[in-house]
């Protein structure tokens, strides 16, 4: 690649007294060189990036979901089995409203209920309360832009969202929904669980919400709250052996996936990689 200061102007041809062209279009034909210069530049410097900061680079173009999430979510649709999604990362939440679009698309029926269980707080800032409450106000007076709107505020305020707390977990016993989402990880018990996923009907979706974490491993370590009912002051240290064995249980299903918030699947285990349609077959008639 040339630099455009470099480039040489021929003074006879493109004088100010000879024909052709005048100092003005001299100064363009520069210009213009350096346009160049810099835009192959730019592609040289995305070219460089990773995938998935090549794509976050460039606004205007739409990240590739893997076939595998898509697969995943059809199969169990015609199986009538529960798919498993553990997401981690910060900006888990922000990948729901895609996940919840595909199962949507996949059931081919209304709109999947959506059962949302945390600790004590959903983390939502005073900035997106108050956008989730303009929202509801633009919906009812039917106002709504849907490609200026945000996804996330969209589908908090489209119904069909029940939130619960873990504590009262109890309650939504003998519901059915189409999808659970599970946040605050060191609040989950066996029972817990049991009672949630439960409540998601054949071919719906279970989404775990972890956060960042330098290595899955450290969710072996991680204190969990119900080990505060078991210190006492002569024995102060605890074992986390459920959170080994429901790790390892995650592995081992062939219905779970693990991912980042940018939908890259983690290769955890091997079955990941042979992630294939189920044929017509195997499906129940």
């Amino acid at each position: 690649m040339c630099d455009p200061r470099k480039i040489p102007v021929n003074s006879q041809k493109f004088g100010r007294n000879r024909q052709g062209f005048s100092h003005g279009h001299e100064t363009g034909i520069r210009v213009l060189a350096f346009s160049c210069f810099y835009i192959s530049l730019l592609c040289v410097c995305v070219s460089s990036l990773p995938p998935p900061a090549a794509v976050l680079f460039l606004e205007n173009m739409r990240k590739k979901v893997d076939d595998r999430i898509r697969t995943l979510i059809d199969n169990g649709v015609k199986l009538r089995h529960r798919s498993m999604f553990v997401i981690v990362g910060d900006k888990s939440r922000d990948q729901i409203v895609n996940l919840h679009y595909m199962l949507t698309k996949a059931s081919l029926k209304s709109r999947p209920s959506v059962l949302w269980c945390y600790k004590d707080k959903l983390e939502l800032s005073s900035h997106k309360k108050k956008r989730v409450k303009q929202v509801k106000k633009l919906i009812q007076r039917g106002l709504l832009d849907p490609e200026k709107a945000d996804p996330f505020s969209l589908f908090l305020e489209s119904g069909g969202v029940q939130f619960c707390l873990y504590k009262d977990s109890e309650r939504v016993l003998g519901n059915t929904f189409g999808m659970c989402i599970l946040q605050d990880f060191e609040a989950l018990t066996p029972n817990i669980l049991a009672r949630t996923i439960e409540t998601v009907e054949g071919g719906g979706l279970v989404i775990l919400l972890l956060r960042s974490l330098p290595s899955l491993t450290s969710l072996f370590t991680m204190v969990m709250d119900v080990h505060e009912r078991f210190r006492t002051e002569f024995h102060t240290q605890t074992t986390a052996r459920f959170n080994e064995r429901f790790l390892l249980s995650l592995a081992s299903c062939k219905a779970c996936v693990l991912m980042d918030d940018e939908l890259n699947i983690l290769p955890i285990s091997s079955h990941i990689r042979s992630i294939k349609p189920v044929s017509v077959a195997e499906v129940p008639k």
